[in-house]
């Protein structure tokens, strides 16, 4: 469905994370999903997926692109990071602030569930055992187990960003429910001080998480714009 408007011609490689059941409506996770769902996996699996998968072995350095959304966008910049052969990094409903610190900024604005029925001082107590009980399988925050969170959300993006020399493009929506605004203009704040690097960030007005606007669908639109960025032009991600 993200590819329907993208104008050129795109092999697409899409790794599910491992211990997903045929069939499963989500309500209950295997115990091999849970021991697998954690950053350090995902990353290694990819890395693996990249040196590994036939065509994929052949391309040269810096000529795939990664694309991530929501989590995904969490874990590209990492595979940007570590493999020689991504050239682009693109990523949509997620920024550059740590997931601690964009709970917190919820909680803040009073959006709910962060503000209520949680809050600041819950959020601080759960981090604090997390920290102190981070490989826990059993022990669960938001539906994942302490394992994955401790994964996840202390990790400074911005640093890894910062840190890739390979064209970047961030998106994502006004109003996310998941992940504030705030995160993806510290990329962008952060960038527009650096104007040597080659980075993008684009900002989807009103729209969520999914990058939608009423019936416009944005995820859509980012996709399509991805077509002209990759061969240069500064203006692919232009909102009409």
């Amino acid at each position: 469905m993200f590819f329907e408007r993208y104008s050129g011609t795109v092999n697409v490689y899409y790794l599910e994370k491992p211990g997903v059941a045929k069939n499963a409506d989500g309500s209950k996770c295997s115990a091999e999903f849970q021991a697998a769902d954690q950053l350090y996996k995902r990353l290694s699996d990819h890395l693996k997926f990249l040196a590994l998968q036939p065509e994929l072995q052949k391309m040269p350095a810096r000529s795939i692109a990664v694309l991530g959304f929501s989590e995904g966008g969490a874990v590209a910049p990492y595979i940007a990071r570590d493999s020689h052969k991504i050239g682009w990094l693109a990523t949509a409903g997620s920024g550059g602030l740590s997931q601690s610190e964009e709970f917190l900024i919820f909680a803040d604005r009073g959006v709910e569930p962060y503000a209520k029925p949680f809050s600041r001082d819950y959020f601080l107590h759960v981090y604090a055992d997390i920290k102190k009980d981070g490989k826990s399988l059993k022990k669960e925050f938001f539906g994942h187990t302490y394992a994955y969170w401790s994964g996840h959300l202390f990790n400074d993006p911005l640093s890894v960003y910062a840190n890739l020399g390979i064209p970047m493009v961030a998106a994502m929506g006004e109003k996310d429910e998941s992940v504030p605004i705030e995160s993806g203009r510290a990329l962008r704040d952060y960038f527009l001080k650096h104007p040597e690097k080659d980075f993008q960030f684009v900002e989807f007005p009103g729209a969520s998480h999914g990058l939608r606007t009423g019936d416009r669908n944005g995820a859509q639109e980012f996709i399509a714009g991805l077509a002209g960025w990759f061969k240069g032009d500064k203006k692919a991600f232009e909102l009409k």
